[in-house]
């Protein structure tokens, strides 16, 4: 049978929908990373997709044709129509052979994968949704979950995937997924914002024992006040963001854990951004940059390792997908390269200091197919684990699995640590308390990042910095017309 991948359907309400998260996403920066819309995390809670750093190559793969193309499906199949978001070309090729394996293990449905360049994503995905040609499959980042649901653009896949498959996962991060008790996407991977990386020959030359790394903030920054006379000029002890923008976001971890709250409350009618508990991380930033602790400058943004890796740093702090970075670009530094988790202002283990990002798969309000299409999502990202391991491998582990069946295949695997020997400790150590990015606009995010790089450039006392945040963000809830749209507590 030749059947046109269009599927024709009244649309008009996806079409005001999707219009109202391209407006929602207008007044806010959407990158929240290096500048780039496809850096790892963002604030912004429009379409653009903030869930990994491998969506810089934006050529497409060719490994489907357009929508709009003809395609041969099977007589007496359901066609269920799949668009991912081009990632790196190994892991197109895993969901490409992914897919074959499906369509080849049955003969009811039949995928249709389309994979669609990043810089075409956005407005390819809205368009699609306004038209009501959405595909019935798709990938988003986390921290659209939200909004999509809300909205009713996605559909509640709770009752069409097998309670299995939900309870293998990590319940922080089925927590990133559910709304009003609904689970709306199926989660692949997710990677923590904040990691600390640390050279342990540099470290115990500086007279630090390496297996003990920092658990407080006064206990990091007594650790780059004795690495900070051991290092040649040009080096520094630390590095971590250092603009408004980046500490916007990759803070928010650390904010949950200091104050078990980030800006808003539930329902987005109050800031908090005055708690005095945020006041320890103001504190730190203005100590570690003040003593030169830090660079007056960042020697590159925050998502590029390339400092650490040139040894230009002693310590960093990034996100988890750096290992992937210095695995392939300085292999020679991993032997003295060691992990843990960013620290708190007390020694907190069980609290968060990372946010995750990363990629899940939906379900369209408008597919025809929905039972199909649940079957493929549970088959390609709720299926045998040992299949779903070999994702990781093509990543060289530098991305985590939130299921719990696929983190024990992979921690049994002893090639894992001769790949990447932080993998296991970030997956035990720090996804486990990591919290989901900030749904609210990016402006409430960066209201704060202004006042935390106010404090570490001038010394502003932090009481002063949390007040002028929380006025500013009493402003912009009014401005942005957003009080009671939180999803809740």
């Amino acid at each position: 049978m030749i059947r046109k991948t269009l599927r024709g359907k009244l649309a008009v309400v996806a079409a005001i929908s999707a219009l109202g998260l391209v407006m929602a996403g207008c007044g806010g920066d959407s990158s929240s990373g290096d500048g780039d819309s496809t850096a790892t995390s963002g604030g912004d809670t429009s379409t653009t997709d903030t869930g990994t750093t491998d969506t810089t190559d934006t050529t497409d793969t060719g490994d489907t044709g357009d929508t709009g193309e003809e395609v041969v499906v099977p007589e007496g199949a359901t066609e269920v129509v799949f668009w991912m978001q081009h990632f790196q070309d190994a892991e197109d090729a895993w969901y490409k052979s992914q897919v074959d394996a499906f369509n080849a293990s049955q003969s009811a449905i039949f995928v249709n994968l389309e994979v669609v360049p990043a810089d075409a994503w956005d407005q390819k995905l809205t368009a699609a949704q306004a038209s009501g040609t959405a595909p019935d499959v798709y990938t988003r980042a986390y921290n659209q979950i939200a909004t999509l649901a809300t909205q009713g653009l996605i559909q509640d896949m709770k009752d069409l995937i097998p309670a299995e498959s939900w309870a293998d996962l990590q319940e922080n991060v089925l927590a990133m997924v559910t709304v009003d008790g609904g689970y709306y996407a199926y989660p692949l991977l997710v990677e923590p914002s904040m990691v600390l990386f640390y050279r342990t020959d540099l470290v115990e030359a500086a007279g630090l024992d390496p297996a003990s790394p920092p658990k407080t903030f006064d206990e990091l920054v007594e650790w780059a006040r004795a690495l900070k006379p051991t290092l040649p000029e040009g080096a520094f002890a630390l590095g971590l963001a250092q603009n408004a923008t980046e500490m916007s976001w990759t803070t928010w971890g650390i904010q949950y854990g200091l104050a078990g709250h980030l800006m808003l409350n539930g329902d987005w009618s109050e800031g908090l951004a005055d708690d005095e508990a945020f006041a320890p991380l103001f504190e730190l930033y203005s100590t570690l940059y003040s003593e030169g602790l830090i660079p007056k400058q960042a020697l590159a943004g925050y998502t590029d390792a390339v400092p650490y890796g040139e040894g230009n740093l002693a310590m960093m702090i990034n996100g988890s997908w750096a290992s992937g970075q210095l695995i392939n670009e300085y292999p020679d530094s991993i032997a003295n390269t060691a992990v843990a988790k960013v620290p708190l202002a007390t020694d907190s283990p069980d609290k968060a200091s990372a946010s995750l990002g990363g990629w899940t798969l939906v379900l369209d309000a408008m597919s025809d197919a929905p039972q199909e299409s649940a079957e493929f999502i549970n088959y390609i990202y709720g299926g045998d684990p040992q299949v779903i391991s070999e994702y990781f491998k093509t990543t060289q582990y530098s991305k985590m699995s939130p299921r719990k069946s696929v983190a024990e295949v992979m921690a049994a695997d002893p090639n894992v640590n001769s790949v990447n020997p932080f993998s296991a400790t970030i997956t035990a150590d720090i996804v486990p308390s990591a919290i989901a990015e900030a749904q609210y606009p990016w402006d409430i995010s960066m209201a704060f990042g202004t006042q935390l790089e106010a404090a570490m450039l001038e010394g502003k006392d932090a009481a002063a910095c949390g007040a002028d945040a929380q006025s500013a963000i009493v402003d912009l809830i009014d401005q942005l017309g957003i009080a009671g749209t939180g999803p809740g507590e």
